[in-house]
């Protein structure tokens, strides 16, 4: 990692700041760098600063299997956008980018300890959610979390994820009065169906 850094060259991609790029990379520098400072791997950073308070035991970061380990076995068959069965990512730098593992049921967990400090105005929380950039007419970007409003002005966060075998998509309502949070062992995911789901103008299809 700090090779391929040490050789990186960025350059802007607009000379002024009203122009937004997602970007994966930046996310995996930002994790390491959080990493360094902290003096320990990112899969122990996020162990210690998010799992274990927010109680997430089913949670983990896909880093490479060493000599003679065996995957998970409660790890779901992964399958690509048209039906393939895929191996599962490790990530051996960049987790930051998008090597989270977890379940439903952390995923809930997560989202519903997010809303209880947002509510309780927690400094990082609320440092979290506040908007930094305007993306045109619908959204504004926070830290990681893309903000937008519904037809009754009311303010919901959202976020979505895809590897070569999974989705995901986490979104709540800054009030706490609603949340979705969809996992998927597919890379491929309606993200207006789960918007929708979550401003509750749609239902969930079984």
């Amino acid at each position: 990692t700090l090779a391929y850094l040490a050789d990186l060259e960025v350059a802007p991609t607009s000379e002024s700041l009203d122009h937004y790029e997602y970007s994966n990379l930046g996310y995996g520098v930002l994790a390491e760098a959080l990493a360094s400072v902290h003096g320990k791997s990112f899969a122990q950073l996020i162990q210690d600063e998010l799992f274990t308070p927010f109680g997430m035991t089913a949670s983990n970061v896909a880093m490479p299997l060493q000599n003679g380990e065996q995957p998970l076995a409660t790890l779901a068959q992964g399958y690509s956008s048209v039906g393939t069965p895929v191996a599962p990512w490790h990530f051996q730098a960049m987790a930051g980018a998008g090597a989270v593992r977890s379940t439903l049921p952390d995923m809930s967990r997560y989202v519903e300890q997010l809303i209880q400090r947002l509510q309780q105005r927690a400094p990082a929380v609320e440092l979290l959610l506040a908007p930094r950039f305007t993306m045109g007419r619908c959204c504004a970007r926070s830290l990681g979390w893309i903000l937008q409003k519904d037809e009754k002005g009311q303010c919901f966060a959202w976020h979505n994820g895809q590897t070569a075998g999974a989705t995901s998509f986490v979104g709540f309502y800054l009030d706490g009065s609603r949340a979705v949070v969809i996992l998927h062992n597919q890379a491929q995911l309606d993200l207006d169906y789960a918007l929708n789901i979550l401003q509750g103008t749609e239902t969930i299809n079984e």
